[in-house]
């Protein structure tokens, strides 16, 4: 009955960050997101603070969701402010900073959006799975260059990009709609905002609606990162096996 896996055209990139935000403020998301904030930091997080950034400072966290890491930075010593698109994940993630009478600023802006009126930051760290959600490679390469803006000028960006392993093959029909892209994107008329990688996922976490759907950009290769970091005008290196970018402006 689908005989392709995905539609060739997604729609607007303003449709698509809208749905983002919706399927984040799902009652449900709010409850799972808002309990990952007694895990704490992970691993890798874990390692940046011990590492990069071991002297404490000012912390963007962009795409803060519930607050996991936010509030775990606060307590650590960090001054923190957390933006997010979804408006209830903020209100939720608020709630909790203040039942621990944290400091932690928290407010709904999109990450394209921030300028220097948030101040300048030592760190700015986004969560995973954040960069992936951004539709466009347009819209990708802004976003950094404004989060680039808040930095310090020995300030650090830690980015949360994964590209996919070497060999792994994502299937035929995925393919398929990638190339039709590709094709379309060369014909005249109107441009096709939707870009070869572009999916979209029915799961954000575990107790996810998998009616709402909602854009996930899969980054085949290390270098098409890259691109988009020297598009910004930053510079840097992968990482962790390249889960995560250390960038810094030039």
């Amino acid at each position: 009955m689908h005989p392709l896996v995905w539609p060739v055209d997604l729609g607007p990139a303003e449709l698509l960050q809208e749905g983002m935000a919706t399927k984040y403020n799902q009652e449900q998301e709010i409850g799972y997101f808002s309990e990952q904030v007694k895990e704490g930091l992970d691993e890798i997080e874990w390692s940046l603070v011990d590492g990069p950034m071991a002297k404490r400072g000012r912390v963007l966290d962009v795409g803060c969701g519930g607050g996991r890491e936010a509030i775990a930075l606060a307590k650590l010593g960090y001054g923190v402010v957390g933006i997010d698109i979804a408006s209830r994940m903020i209100e939720t993630a608020q709630k909790k900073a203040s039942q621990e009478a944290l400091n932690t600023v928290f407010m709904t802006l999109p990450a394209h959006e921030v300028t220097q009126r948030l101040g300048s930051f030592d760190y700015v760290l986004t969560t995973p799975g954040f960069y992936q959600c951004i539709p466009t490679k347009e819209l990708r390469i802004r976003t950094l260059q404004a989060l680039a803006s808040v930095l310090e000028p020995d300030g650090k960006l830690f980015l949360s990009a994964p590209w996919m392993l070497a060999g792994y093959r994502y299937g035929l029909r995925a393919h398929l709609v990638d190339w039709l892209r590709q094709l379309r994107r060369l014909m005249p008329g109107e441009v096709l905002v939707t870009e070869p990688g572009d999916r979209l996922l029915g799961f954000v976490s575990p107790v996810s609606d998998p009616k709402l759907p909602v854009f996930h950009h899969i980054f085949y290769r290390r270098e098409t990162i890259e691109e988009e970091i020297r598009g910004a005008g930053l510079y840097g290196e992968p990482l962790r096996n390249g889960m995560w970018w250390q960038l810094r402006k030039k």
